[in-house]
């Protein structure tokens, strides 16, 4: 498995954007950020199981989700969201996919080319009526 790498970039923002005086128009503020790439990784899940929460200090970005099935037979599955961040809005508990069915031996992948932001302490939920696999890519920022 391929080790997890740092992707790091700088973001140049204008003063005037930041509503500074005129006289530090001229500069520039320069913020850095430092993104991991990381997979999370959890087998056999039968009852409801955390697969992630998102670090102190850390915002994440779900990238991708397979849920696969690892029985012969038919089975259904549950992802659940929770956020508790503490800001303005209202947080609770999502489902992303409510009992959502998974032919025997095969895999169902979620998030296909949409992305989820997560905050401190969110984190994500699995449940599968039958043994289920699941990996979830995230990238997270520091």
């Amino acid at each position: 498995m391929p080790e997890p790498f740092d992707l790091k970039f700088s973001v140049l923002v204008p003063p005037c954007v930041l509503r500074q005086s005129r006289k530090h128009w001229g500069t520039h503020l320069r913020l850095n950020f430092e993104n991991t790439f990381k997979l999370k990784t959890k087998a056999g899940v039968t009852t409801l199981a955390t697969v992630y929460t998102v670090p102190s200090s850390t915002t994440s970005v779900v990238l991708g989700m397979m849920i696969g099935n690892t029985t012969s037979s038919a089975i259904t599955s549950t992802v659940t969201l929770s956020s508790d961040t503490s800001d303005t809005e209202t947080n609770a508990d999502v489902e992303l996919i409510t009992n959502a069915p998974i032919p025997g031996n095969s895999t169902l992948e979620l998030l296909s080319g949409n992305k989820i932001v997560m905050q401190t302490t969110d984190y994500i939920r699995v449940y599968g009526s039958g043994a289920v696999d699941v990996a979830l890519s995230v990238m997270e920022i520091t």
